[in-house]
Protein backbone atom coordinates (compact mmCIF):
# COMPACT_ATOMS: atom_id res chain seq x y z
CA UNK A 1 0.00 0.00 0.00
CA UNK A 2 1.40 3.36 -1.03
CA UNK A 3 1.77 5.85 1.79
CA UNK A 4 0.02 9.19 1.27
CA UNK A 5 1.76 12.45 1.97
CA UNK A 6 -0.15 15.47 3.19
CA UNK A 7 1.09 18.83 1.97
CA UNK A 8 -0.33 22.09 3.28
CA UNK A 9 0.67 25.14 1.26
CA UNK A 10 0.81 28.58 2.81
CA UNK A 11 0.07 30.38 -0.45
CA UNK A 12 -1.57 29.62 -3.78
CA UNK A 13 1.78 30.03 -5.55
CA UNK A 14 3.38 27.51 -3.20
CA UNK A 15 0.53 25.06 -3.83
CA UNK A 16 0.90 25.44 -7.61
CA UNK A 17 4.66 24.96 -7.47
CA UNK A 18 4.24 21.80 -5.40
CA UNK A 19 1.48 20.49 -7.68
CA UNK A 20 3.71 20.94 -10.73
CA UNK A 21 6.16 18.44 -9.19
CA UNK A 22 3.63 15.90 -7.93
CA UNK A 23 2.43 12.82 -9.73
CA UNK A 24 -1.11 13.05 -11.08
CA UNK A 25 -3.78 11.79 -8.74
CA UNK A 26 -6.48 12.96 -6.38
CA UNK A 27 -5.64 15.98 -4.28
CA UNK A 28 -6.40 15.73 -0.59
CA UNK A 29 -6.89 18.86 1.47
CA UNK A 30 -6.57 19.20 5.22
CA UNK A 31 -9.84 20.32 6.78
CA UNK A 32 -9.53 23.56 8.72
CA UNK A 33 -10.42 23.38 12.39
CA UNK A 34 -13.63 25.13 13.30
CA UNK A 35 -13.51 27.96 15.80
CA UNK A 36 -15.59 27.83 18.98
CA UNK A 37 -17.88 30.46 17.46
CA UNK A 38 -18.63 28.35 14.39
CA UNK A 39 -19.05 25.20 16.48
CA UNK A 40 -21.50 27.00 18.79
CA UNK A 41 -23.53 28.29 15.85
CA UNK A 42 -23.73 24.79 14.36
CA UNK A 43 -24.75 23.36 17.74
CA UNK A 44 -27.45 26.02 18.10
CA UNK A 45 -28.78 25.21 14.63
CA UNK A 46 -29.00 21.53 15.59
CA UNK A 47 -30.96 22.56 18.70
CA UNK A 48 -33.34 24.60 16.52
CA UNK A 49 -33.95 21.60 14.25
CA UNK A 50 -34.59 19.39 17.30
CA UNK A 51 -37.20 21.93 18.45
CA UNK A 52 -39.05 21.59 15.15
CA UNK A 53 -37.44 24.35 13.10
CA UNK A 54 -36.57 21.83 10.40
CA UNK A 55 -35.64 22.54 6.79
CA UNK A 56 -39.24 21.70 5.84
CA UNK A 57 -40.52 24.21 8.39
CA UNK A 58 -38.06 26.86 7.22
CA UNK A 59 -39.08 26.35 3.58
CA UNK A 60 -42.58 27.63 4.44
CA UNK A 61 -41.07 31.04 5.23
CA UNK A 62 -40.04 32.08 1.74
CA UNK A 63 -40.29 35.85 2.10
CA UNK A 64 -37.41 36.48 4.48
CA UNK A 65 -39.46 36.06 7.66
CA UNK A 66 -36.72 34.09 9.37
CA UNK A 67 -34.52 37.16 9.38
CA UNK A 68 -37.10 39.96 9.56
CA UNK A 69 -39.89 38.82 11.85
CA UNK A 70 -39.16 39.89 15.44
CA UNK A 71 -41.01 36.80 16.68
CA UNK A 72 -38.12 34.76 15.27
CA UNK A 73 -35.68 36.87 17.24
CA UNK A 74 -33.39 37.46 14.26
CA UNK A 75 -33.99 41.14 13.89
CA UNK A 76 -31.53 43.19 11.91
CA UNK A 77 -31.30 45.28 15.09
CA UNK A 78 -28.98 42.79 16.77
CA UNK A 79 -28.64 44.84 19.93
CA UNK A 80 -32.39 44.51 20.59
CA UNK A 81 -32.28 40.73 20.23
CA UNK A 82 -29.27 40.44 22.46
CA UNK A 83 -30.66 42.74 25.14
CA UNK A 84 -34.13 41.16 25.17
CA UNK A 85 -33.19 37.49 25.11
CA UNK A 86 -29.70 37.07 26.50
CA UNK A 87 -27.70 38.56 29.34
CA UNK A 88 -24.61 37.52 27.38
CA UNK A 89 -24.35 39.24 23.99
CA UNK A 90 -22.32 36.35 22.55
CA UNK A 91 -25.23 33.94 23.12
CA UNK A 92 -27.56 36.32 21.29
CA UNK A 93 -25.20 36.54 18.35
CA UNK A 94 -24.93 32.74 18.23
CA UNK A 95 -28.75 32.57 18.01
CA UNK A 96 -28.82 35.15 15.22
CA UNK A 97 -26.01 33.40 13.32
CA UNK A 98 -27.87 30.08 13.54
CA UNK A 99 -30.98 31.74 12.09
CA UNK A 100 -28.93 33.29 9.31
CA UNK A 101 -27.57 29.83 8.48
CA UNK A 102 -31.16 28.52 8.40
CA UNK A 103 -32.09 31.20 5.86
CA UNK A 104 -29.01 30.55 3.71
CA UNK A 105 -29.79 26.83 3.72
CA UNK A 106 -33.40 27.54 2.70
CA UNK A 107 -32.21 29.71 -0.21
CA UNK A 108 -29.75 27.01 -1.26
CA UNK A 109 -32.52 24.39 -1.29
CA UNK A 110 -34.78 26.72 -3.25
CA UNK A 111 -32.04 27.35 -5.82
CA UNK A 112 -31.02 23.69 -6.03
CA UNK A 113 -27.58 24.21 -4.51
CA UNK A 114 -27.82 21.30 -2.07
Amino acid sequence: MKQKTLFVAATAAEAKAAADHMQPGPIEYAKPELSAAVTDVLDRRREQVALGYTPEHDDKHDRGEILRDPHWGASIRLHAVVADRHPNSRDGLVDVAAMIIAEIERLDRRDGRT
